[in-house]
């Protein structure tokens, strides 16, 4: 059986899902490991945002609803709260 970090497995599925679908796309406060996809993927697929997860969790929301497939990371789990009203309010709230 393979052992692999959950960096390691992390990266080896971002590549695989943006490498299957050209509607993935990333939104994050800061790239940092997954910089290294940006010469692959380019700058446009792997964005980072700034630090408002309130504006890129939306942006995510909207995106998803617009058929696009995004990957939204908010860095640390306490962060994702300030983005509980787009998550709970406006997300949920979609058909």
């Amino acid at each position: 059986m393979r052992e692999l970090t959950y960096g390691e497995a992390m990266m080896e599925a971002f590549r695989e899902e943006m490498r299957r679908d050209d509607k993935v796309f990333h939104l994050c406060g800061n790239l940092g490991p997954l910089a290294s996809l940006v010469p692959e993927f380019g700058a446009a697929r792997l964005r980072p945002c700034p630090i408002s997860e309130e504006a890129y969790v939306g942006a995510g929301i909207g995106a998803a609803g617009c058929g696009f497939r995004p990957i939204i990371s908010p860095g640390m789990m306490t962060f994702a709260f300030t983005a509980m009203d787009q998550i709970v309010n406006q997300m949920a709230k979609i058909p």
